[in-house]
C-alpha cells in the first residue's frame, strides 16, 4: 500500500471518529422526561466554599430530593441577585429540596466574586466551578438557567431565574404542574440568515410584529442587495420608542416619562406575575428595509413615524416643568474631597440618588466637577440616609421646580393589533 493510500485511511479514520463524537456528544444532551443516567450523577464536580470543606462533589450526595441546577456566571447580575435568594430558598426547604450552583468560571474568579461582592460576602455561598461538562447533558447559551429534576431523578424541564421561587417549589413537591414557560435556549431561527417577516410568514408592509415564543431578543442588520434588512426581534413598545428618539436615559426612566394611557401594565412590567408571561403577552418585534444610504437619523425618524401611527400610541419628546431635588453647596461648604473609602464620583452619586424610589429627579446645580470624589457607599435606599452623608462633605438636597426633557407617551387611536405567529 502507497503511502498515500495509508494516509487517506487515517484521515478518514479520523474524520469517522470525529464525526462519531460529536454525535455521541449531542446524543447525552437530556430531554424533558429522561431519567438521569448513573454516569451523570457520578460525576465529579470541582466546588468551593463547601460547608464541609470539600474541594469536589458528585450531584449523587443529593439523589432523592428535588435537585435545582442553577447556572450562573459572575457577569450575570440576574444571576448574582438570585443568589441569596436560592440560599433562602435552601434553608427553607432543606429536607426537601438541594439548590446546585454551577459556574463555568474558575475558582479564584469566583472565588473573588463571592468574597467581595457586598450582597454575598457573608453568605459563604458553596458553588462548583470550572465545569464544562454538565452543559453537555443540559446545553444552554443564555444565563442564569434553572435545571429542575425530581426526586425520582427525571427532568422536568429547564426555565428563567424568575421560577426559582417558593411558588415553583410547592407545586413540585405536591406533584403539580408547574405554571412556567420553559427556557429554550435553541434559537427557532437565524435573523441574519433568514427575515422574520418569512418567518412568521406576514407582508413586508406590515413593520410590526409578534412576539416570538422560544426566541431571545435579537437586533442587527444584514445587508440584501441594495438594501439593509434592520430587525429587532422580541423587544417592548418603549424599547422601540427609546430606539427611535435616541433618548433611553428619558424613556425608561419613570422620573422622566409621563405615560398617559390607560393601561400603562402593556408598556412596562409592574413586577405583577412572572416577566416572561409579560413579554409573551405584550411583546412585540420590528423589522424594515432600508437603502444601505439611509443614514441613522432618517431610519429612527421613520421608526417614530411608524410607532406614532401603527402602534396605538403617540411618543416625544417635550420639556415640562416638573418638581425636582437640588443638589448644592451648603453655605458653610469650603473644600470637598472624599472623607473615606469608598470614594464616589459625582456624577455616579447623582445616578444612585436616582435610583431611589418614591423621591423626585435630583439635578445637580452644585458647580462641582462630575468627576469630584465624595464618600457615597453603596445604594442608599431612603432620602434620610443621603442627607446626613451629603451634608459632612458640604452638600444639600433642595425641593423646588426645573423645566427638563420628559418622554411623554398618548394614545393614539386607531392601533393595529399585531396578529399572533
Amino acid at each position: 500500500m502507497s503511502k498515500r493510500s495509508s494516509s487517506l485511511i487515517v484521515l478518514a479514520s479520523l474524520l469517522v471518529v470525529i464525526s462519531y463524537s460529536k454525535k455521541a456528544k449531542a446524543q447525552q444532551a437530556l430531554e424533558i422526561g429522561d431519567t438521569i443516567l448513573q454516569a451523570l450523577w457520578d460525576l465529579k464536580l470541582q466546588t468551593v466554599n463547601h460547608p464541609e470543606g470539600k474541594n469536589s462533589i458528585t450531584l449523587n450526595e443529593y439523589k432523592g430530593k428535588l435537585l435545582i441546577l442553577d447556572f450562573w456566571s459572575s457577569y450575570c447580575g440576574a444571576c448574582i441577585k438570585l443568589l441569596p435568594k436560592a440560599a433562602d430558598l435552601q434553608a427553607a426547604y432543606q429536607e426537601q429540596i438541594t439548590v446546585v450552583r454551577i459556574s463555568p468560571e474558575p475558582a479564584e474568579r469566583i472565588t473573588k466574586v463571592l468574597n467581595h461582592n457586598p450582597n454575598l460576602k457573608d453568605m459563604n455561598i458553596s458553588t462548583v466551578v470550572a465545569d464544562s461538562l454538565l452543559p453537555d447533558y443540559f446545553p444552554h447559551r443564555y444565563f442564569p438557567h434553572i435545571v429542575w429534576i425530581n426526586g425520582d431523578g427525571v427532568l422536568l424541564g429547564a426555565t428563567q431565574g424568575e421560577y426559582l421561587n417558593e411558588h415553583t417549589i410547592r407545586q413540585i413537591l405536591e406533584g403539580k404542574r408547574p405554571q412556567w414557560h420553559l427556557k429554550n435556549d435553541k434559537e427557532l431561527f437565524d435573523p441574519k440568515q433568514q427575515s422574520v417577516h418569512d418567518y412568521v410568514k406576514l407582508p413586508q408592509e406590515q413593520v410590526f410584529l409578534p412576539y416570538i415564543p422560544g426566541m431571545p431578543h435579537r437586533a442587527g442588520k444584514v445587508p440584501e442587495g441594495d438594501l439593509e434588512r434592520e430587525y429587532v426581534v422580541n423587544t417592548s413598545w418603549i424599547s422601540l420608542y427609546a430606539r427611535a428618539l435616541g433618548k433611553g436615559e428619558l424613556v425608561f426612566e419613570p422620573k422622566r416619562r409621563d405615560l398617559q394611557v390607560a393601561d400603562t401594565a402593556r408598556l412596562v412590567f409592574n413586577g405583577a406575575g412572572y416577566y416572561e408571561d409579560w413579554k409573551q403577552q405584550n411583546g412585540v418585534s420590528y423589522e424594515q428595509w432600508f437603502p444601505k444610504s439611509t443614514d441613522e437619523s432618517h431610519r429612527s425618524k421613520l421608526l417614530l413615524q411608524q410607532l406614532n401611527t401603527r402602534s396605538g400610541y403617540h411618543g416625544r419628546i417635550e420639556e415640562q416643568e416638573i418638581p425636582v431635588l437640588l443638589l448644592t453647596k451648603t453655605a458653610e461648604a469650603t473644600g470637598l474631597k472624599a472623607i473615606q473609602k469608598p470614594a464616589t464620583r459625582l456624577m455616579s452619586m447623582v445616578a444612585n440618588l436616582n435610583r431611589i424610589t418614591g423621591i423626585p429627579w435630583v439635578v445637580n446645580e452644585s458647580g462641582l466637577s462630575a468627576t469630584t470624589l465624595l464618600y457615597f457607599p453603596g445604594q442608599p435606599a431612603t432620602l434620610s440616609e443621603v442627607i446626613p452623608l451629603l451634608r459632612q462633605q458640604g452638600l444639600q438636597l433642595s425641593p423646588a421646580t426645573r423645566r427638563l426633557p420628559v418622554f411623554i407617551l398618548t394614545e393614539n387611536h386607531p392601533s393595529k393589533t399585531i396578529p399572533s405567529p
